[in-house]
């Protein structure tokens, strides 16, 4: 997919640069090990490990889920995790919101799984990343987003970006008051020239796996989600 659109302004909406790699911290529902959430599950990711940018909508977010970014990823089973790299540039304490979603068209559709409110430890200062691994059951289609949405706030705090990996199947949704249409958008068209495969991975079983701890895993309509921040 094609990197798309004109030389971009960036209202209320926050670039880094060059990142190193740290992981390990102790939160509420954050696991410092993967063998503590998804048992010999493997790891899916597009990027390579190495982080030399980050994104971050500021200001703007509004609940329950625009601003947020998504990472797309294919084939049916059973999503068990997700992990992520945040980094700051200014005094960060996050809470963040979670989400699986089936695909519609190619882009994020309806809400699978969701996980809100997590407090998080405060990511490091730039270029440090943390990585972080949290818990969330989905029964997933063969095409499907992981992702997250942050509430920054006032606090300048981003999700890391591989440039050196294809940015298509990374995805953010533009909150309102910008110069891109609310609603769903390929990372390229948002960043032309600074667009990387996301910081996002998704621990997934086979599709013939059950759910190992199916309390967990969300019933909530889109509609009662929306209701929640009424």
């Amino acid at each position: 997919m094609g990197r798309e659109g004109a030389a971009m302004k960036f209202p209320w909406i926050v670039s880094i640069l060059v990142a190193t790699i740290s992981f390990g911290l102790a939160a509420v529902g954050i696991a410092t090990a993967q063998d503590e959430i998804c048992p010999e599950t493997p790891l899916w990711t597009h990027h390579d490990g190495s982080f030399e940018y980050g994104y971050s909508w500021q200001w703007t977010m509004t609940p329950p889920d625009l601003g947020s970014f998504a990472e797309r990823f294919t084939g049916a089973g059973t999503v068990c995790g997700i992990q992520f790299y945040l980094t700051t540039t200014g005094f960060a304490a996050p809470d963040i919101s979670l989400f699986v979603w089936a695909s519609d068209s190619g882009s994020p559709g309806n809400v699978l799984s969701v996980l809100q409110g997590l407090h998080v430890s405060a990511p490091p200062f730039w270029p440090t990343c943390w990585g972080y691994d949290i818990e969330i059951y989905a029964r997933v289609p063969n095409e499907f987003f992981v992702g997250i949405w942050p509430h920054s706030g006032d606090d300048i705090m981003s999700l890391a970006s591989d440039l050196d990996s294809s940015p298509e199947d990374s995805w953010t949704k533009v909150p309102a008051g910008h110069q891109w249409a609310e609603g769903w958008h390929q990372l390229s068209e948002v960043w032309p020239d600074d667009a990387g495969a996301l910081s996002i991975g998704v621990y997934k079983m086979p599709a013939n796996s059950g759910l190992p701890n199916p309390t967990n895993a969300s019933k909530l309509t889109w509609g009662s989600i929306k209701g929640l921040y009424k």
